[in-house]
């Protein structure tokens, strides 16, 4: 019987954590550049999908001249540049703890927090082109995309901007890099309780999925999923039907 519960556990243990993100859902979405894709952006002819993000052997290794440094050794096993845009943070009267500015230097190869939103910001902030690699396939250079040659960059452009100050700035998105727990000390009845599994900390929405904190701040990948389009797209954890992804943190008393 005790070794029936422990199974039991331990599935709903791993089955929380699996809700965080599942690699092999990438197929197909727009995060899927491959040139096999169906996606808007993609690849001329280069037909991986993982190595536009990750490289086994994370080792300078290209023949695009464009590539000149990167962050080697950011986590996990990170194969392109972390932008070094300035982004000005979200401020309202309504947010009780300020977010912290994002910007790190290609330089900071240790991770902490705010690392994780500037993985996506390496493309999201249409400074670095998708297809700059740090380590290139097969020691070939930057593969190139959408029927372009190779080593051209290709930069990301119109609504799938985030970051900078223009007109997609985070001062017009939602704010990110702040520490949930300070802003839930601040106002704990507008603000859901999070949870904790383990090591990992999550705020549980009401359809069953976790939006992830990253230690207790608050990121991107709180509430996308970069592997996955989800149950929403673009990228969401959970669906917007109902607002149920913002009342999962939204609860206006503290649940």
């Amino acid at each position: 019987m005790k070794y029936a519960a422990f199974v039991v556990v331990l599935f709903a243990a791993l089955s929380c954590f699996a809700q965080y993100s599942n690699p092999s859902k990438i197929v197909g979405t727009d995060h899927d550049l491959s040139s096999g894709s169906g996606g808007a952006v993609k690849a001329t002819s280069f037909n991986q999908i993982c190595y536009f993000c990750h490289t086994p052997h994370q080792k300078l290794s290209t023949t695009d001249t464009t590539v000149v440094n990167a962050p080697s050794g950011i986590t996990p096993l990170w194969n392109k540049y972390l932008s070094t845009a300035t982004y000005n943070v979200y401020q309202s009267a309504t947010l009780p703890v300020a977010p912290t500015n994002l910007t790190l230097a290609n330089s900071n190869a240790g991770f902490n927090a705010a690392v994780e939103s500037n993985l996506c910001l390496s493309c999201h902030d249409g400074s670095v082109g998708v297809n700059v690699l740090f380590k290139a396939p097969h020691g070939g250079g930057s593969p190139g995309m959408n029927g372009g040659a190779d080593n051209t960059p290709f930069l990301l452009t119109g609504d799938v901007l985030i970051g900078t100050d223009s007109s997609y700035g985070f001062q017009q998105e939602h704010p990110i890099n702040f520490d949930y727990s300070a802003a839930l000390t601040a106002n704990p009845a507008g603000l859901a309780a999070y949870k904790t599994t383990g090591t990992r900390n999550f705020v549980a929405t009401s359809a069953g999925h976790n939006l992830p904190l990253y230690g207790t701040t608050m990121q991107c990948g709180s509430c996308h999923d970069v592997h996955s389009n989800g149950v929403s797209r673009p990228f969401l954890r959970e669906t917007t039907t109902g607002s149920v992804l913002c009342l999962a943190c939204h609860t206006g008393n503290g649940s």
